[in-house]
């Protein structure tokens, strides 16, 4: 891929994961709600109002929605055509970079991912058809720290 194609990807990671943290969370803390549905649907409500909301040069939040364990977050490429994408080169970087972002926000961990909630990270092209999705889960975050955790056990004990 070209340089400036990584710079895209890198781009939409970060303006993906950013939006979720600006307004979903702070949402959520606003909001003391007992049931994670109807914070989930809270959020998505909240946030919606604001769509579609441009996140960087690459990307924009075009809807949130949340139903039944899965919070989703839909996002246009504005330069990307179906047609056009390998979009299983972008999935590739895609999927490490947002799965550690998620996984390594810790607001984004104790409202949804530590609770059993799904996040869904969902892609479009600028004609808004459908090009992937990215789950993280909590057992995405296991298993991204076990490697970490395993390292850090090796440090202490002189491996």
């Amino acid at each position: 891929m070209s340089p400036s194609t990584n710079r895209f990807i890198i781009a939409a990671a970060g303006g993906a994961f950013g939006a979720f943290l600006v307004y979903g969370v702070i949402q959520l803390y606003e909001h003391r709600i007992a049931s994670l549905d109807q914070q989930m649907a809270v959020a998505a409500n909240r946030i919606n109002r604001q769509l579609p909301m441009r996140i960087d040069q690459s990307t924009e939040l075009v809807a949130v929605g949340g139903l039944a364990g899965t919070l989703q977050y839909n996002y246009r490429l504005v330069a990307i055509s179906a047609s056009d994408a390998d979009t299983g080169a972008l999935l590739g970087i895609l999927r490490p970079k947002v799965r550690n972002q998620a996984c390594t926000a810790p607001e984004l961990r104790k409202t949804f991912i530590d609770k059993g909630i799904t996040v869904r990270f969902t892609y479009a092209d600028k004609e808004l058809h459908r090009l992937f999705s990215i789950d993280v889960s909590s057992r995405d975050c296991a298993l991204s720290a076990a490697p970490n955790k395993r390292l850090k056990l090796a440090a202490r004990v002189g491996y």
